[in-house]
């Protein structure tokens, strides 16, 4: 794990919102059940706005919606293994506001931007090594 600049002081996280890059398909379901496992785990509340992008009439809609949910919870954590210009514009919204913990998968190429804004970057090898480490970074 590594510490980033941007350290806030905390409270125990109730919320945490996992921001990941949605596909249409669901073709990351299960990697999206695994963090919201992790979180669980770390005995935080999780949300996953991607997993309700479909149920809203606009994109209009849908925005307001995910930065109101973002406004709910106390700390984001943010896969960032694939590149997402969804996941960037919530890093933005919140930076400052939140918390933010960046997770990637390694060998994951992710940007100097996301890693500038995030409070902590970790990298994970599989499924246990993920949960392991945000539990850590979420304590």
């Amino acid at each position: 794990m590594v510490e980033l600049g941007n350290s806030h002081e905390h409270a125990p996280f109730k919320m945490a919102y996992i921001g990941i890059k949605f596909h249409p398909d669901g073709s990351n379901s299960e990697k999206i059940r695994s963090i919201k496992q992790a979180v669980q785990d770390a005995g935080i509340t999780p949300y996953a706005f991607v997993e309700e992008t479909n149920t809203h009439a606009s994109p209009q809609e849908m925005m307001a919606k995910d930065m109101q949910k973002m406004d709910e919870c106390d700390v984001l954590v943010l896969d960032a293994s694939e590149p997402s210009i969804g996941l960037g514009i919530e890093a933005q919204y919140a930076f400052g506001k939140k918390p933010i913990i960046t997770i990637a998968e390694e060998g994951s190429t992710v940007s100097d931007s996301i890693k500038g804004i995030s409070d902590r970057f970790l990298e994970y090898k599989n499924e246990n090594d993920l949960k392991e480490k945000l539990k850590e970074a979420l304590q």
